[in-house]
């Protein structure tokens, strides 16, 4: 029962993250569609929490076997800043990869980025790529 009522909330609340406007159409039946926006929303969160820092713990694999979480930090650093996430405006699938558009709220106002996620084995999507890293780039 728990388990069913976490699953339906996060199912829910991947929907309002997906936001109603979209650059490109979004599939919102998508499984990963939704997968993807309920994870880019925690990474925001911590990002805007906690800095680049508080993004690093959900950076993948191909991040993190590249540089340090102090390598991480110095990379971004200077960089734009989100203070919350609005919403997902296009998804793009390859092969275990996806290519999102997403709007966030920054000191400065609306700011449009894109991301690269990775399938990871677990079938749990990462992000690999965000505007701002250069030396930590896989």
């Amino acid at each position: 029962m728990k388990g069913s009522l976490l699953g339906m909330l996060a199912g829910c609340l991947a929907g309002l993250l997906i936001g109603c406007s979209a650059d490109e159409p979004v599939d919102t039946s998508d499984p990963r569609v939704k997968d993807i926006a309920f994870e880019t929303a925690l990474a925001v969160r911590a990002w805007a929490s906690g800095g680049p820092a508080g993004l690093y713990p959900y950076m993948g694999v191909a991040v993190k076997s590249i540089c340090s979480e102090a390598e991480f930090v110095a990379d971004l650093a200077g960089d734009t800043q989100p203070q919350s996430y609005e919403q997902l405006r296009g998804v793009e699938f390859g092969e275990n990869a996806a290519r999102i558009k997403i709007t966030v709220l920054t000191t400065k106002g609306e700011a449009k980025m894109t991301w690269t996620y990775n399938l990871q084995r677990d079938a749990h999507w990462v992000p690999i790529e965000v505007p701002g890293l250069e030396k930590c780039r896989p």
